[in-house]
């Protein structure tokens, strides 16, 4: 698979209202550590969870994201460009990094290490920001129930239909926890200067295709 360099416009203002340390996930798009949270939950049967209420081609295509997914997990460096994130509503074709540090939201949305990645069948979580750095989720808010979210990983693509739009408290960790199903989760401040609240974006896998 072929990667484009992301173009959302320059820089993002060096300002540091979004970096304020505040309890559990509003550390994690806010620009600072997530913290000790759970460790990565994943189903017993990846392959069996990317299936239920998505297309796959079959089942030895499931089993092939599975196994590629892992591979792909262990080599996973610290603020390392990992994959690319699309929402062609608002026009975000932004490199998803390893992490939620300040370091790696530099370079993009980060995921959130503690949550699997796409192919095992757990709740892929990815923190950005809306006012710092490259602000890949200035515009969430614009985002509507159905709208399609892509994930583009080198071993596959993974299409996502949005399924609820939340605002949370930001001690609310169960946004990440596993649904039951191949699921995608975005996370972002809400308002976007402020730390009272968090946007969150859930979305379930609808289409996942290995890569060729």
């Amino acid at each position: 698979m072929r990667y484009t360099e992301p173009d959302n416009g320059p820089a993002a203002l060096a300002v540091t209202a979004c970096l304020l340390l505040v309890p559990m996930l509003a550390n994690v798009s806010c620009g600072s550590d997530a913290g000790q949270l759970a460790r990565p939950v994943t189903l017993s049967t990846p392959a069996a969870a990317l299936r239920h209420g998505s297309l796959v081609s079959s089942l030895a295509s499931a089993r092939v994201l599975a196994g590629a997914a892992s591979d792909f997990s262990l080599q996973l460096q610290e603020s390392q460009q990992l994959g690319q994130l699309e929402i062609p509503r608002i026009g975000v074709r932004e490199w998803i990094v390893q992490g939620t540090s300040e370091a790696s939201l530099k370079r993009g949305a980060g995921h959130l290490d503690e949550t699997p990645l796409p192919g095992l069948g757990g709740n892929f979580t990815i923190a950005g920001d809306r006012v710092l750095f490259t602000a890949p989720f200035l515009r969430l808010d614009d985002l509507q129930v159905g709208d399609v979210i892509v994930v583009h990983m080198p071993y596959g693509e993974f299409r996502y239909a949005i399924e609820s739009i939340t605002v949370n408290s930001p001690e609310d960790v169960s946004v990440i926890l596993p649904r039951g199903y191949e699921s995608l989760t975005l996370s972002t401040c809400d308002p976007p200067w402020g730390l009272s609240s968090r946007l969150t974006i859930g979305a379930r896998l609808t289409v996942a295709e290995p890569a060729a």
